[in-house]
């Protein structure tokens, strides 16, 4: 029997859901499908490349998948590797991709699998109406979790059968080979206490949020420092971030470390992991510092973040857009003990059943 060929379409940058598509790929049995990623994008150093386990095959396509503006190009470009490939299925994880894998299939025959990575997909007005015209296209779509499908279905005509919720998974094996013999990256770290953000610097993530929580920290906490593990990028709101710490003093004590392809071994070692975003689908980062029994403080930006912490057991909950009240739960959270990781993640049948 031939193998099904499927292709992971990946912007070039690194991020929560290339980490999800990527662990989703390996859940793939290799004797039953033939896994191939496709990196779009024109990053030259093309830091998600540097995720992708040895032994895959990659594609390239160049493309500036952010610009709106450029979808027609876009699905033009993506049409002729499709036709080259002809895969049996094409699957993506995040929005901007998502429509120009929906308006390529309707060109030719090929079964459209799309992942949701937030609800803001389905919030922007523009998207909004993308999305209900396009997203019926899909021969399987994605939820995250049973509150990201209730809202989507209020939006979206599609068949039962067609949207399903699957948790994000773990790559556990990937996290353990990471942490086993590392050491830890924080200087003087028996001097200080370290709270700890991963992702790249957006505003959904509520960055400046947490700028603002951490220094009302360090004024009860003088030996406090936080650290952001992720993508600066050359924009107004990253910025606008930088300033904000010059404003207040704190150089010395917030970092911006930038990308790193082993973000765990700052959470292994980290005293309290936050999430201070607006905005979420489910933050594969919380579960990750959940997994390494790291006490974490969390906005509930999303419902379904107040199932995954148990607040005041295994985390701390605090108001979305409220400096004061994360930085009451960022020092509440370092007195945490014996906490236990309460969610549930998928296996790979989870997802083998969608590929069919």
């Amino acid at each position: 029997m031939s193998k099904k060929k499927v292709l992971f379409f990946l912007p070039d940058d690194m991020g929560g859901a290339q980490r999800m598509t990527i662990t989703i790929a390996q859940f793939l049995d290799e004797q039953s499908f033939d896994v191939r990623f496709v990196v779009m994008g024109n990053n030259k150093d093309k830091p998600v490349v540097k995720n992708i386990p040895q032994g895959y095959k990659i594609l390239f396509l160049k493309s500036n998948v952010a610009h709106k503006s450029k979808l027609l190009v876009n699905v033009s470009k993506v049409l002729k590797l499709i036709w080259k490939e002809k895969p049996n299925y094409i699957f993506a994880s995040l929005c901007s991709i998502n429509l120009i894998l929906l308006l390529s299939s309707l060109f030719c025959r090929v079964k459209c699998i799309i992942r949701m990575d937030n609800y803001l997909d389905i919030e922007s007005s523009l998207a909004r109406i993308l999305i209900r015209i396009l997203y019926p296209l899909a021969y399987r779509i994605i939820s995250q979790q049973e509150d990201m499908e209730e809202v989507f279905r209020k939006y979206v005509k599609c068949k039962d059968n067609q949207l399903i919720t699957i948790h994000n998974p773990i790559d556990k094996k990937r996290i353990d080979d990471k942490t086993e013999k590392v050491e830890s990256p924080y200087k003087d770290e028996k001097d200080i206490l370290k709270f700890l953000w991963v992702a790249n610097i957006t505003y959904n993530k509520g960055n400046d949020v947490l700028i603002n929580a951490f220094e009302k920290v360090h004024n009860s906490i003088p030996n406090a420092h936080l650290y952001f593990v992720g993508t600066l990028k050359n924009n107004p709101y990253c910025d606008m971030c930088l300033n904000l710490v010059k404003d207040k003093g704190l150089q010395d004590y917030i970092h911006f470390v930038g990308y790193d392809d082993n973000p765990y071994r700052w959470m292994k070692f980290c005293d309290c992991f936050v999430l201070p975003s607006r905005i979420e689908g489910l933050p594969n980062v919380l579960v990750e510092a959940m997994y390494l029994g790291r006490p974490v403080v969390a906005t509930k930006c999303i419902p379904f973040i107040s199932r995954m912490v148990d607040d005041g057991k295994n985390g701390i909950l605090s108001e979305t857009e409220n400096p004061q009240a994360l930085a009451n739960a960022m020092i509440k959270a370092v007195d945490l003990k014996n906490f236990k990781m309460t969610y549930k993640p998928s296996t790979a049948d989870d997802f083998a059943k969608i590929f069919n």
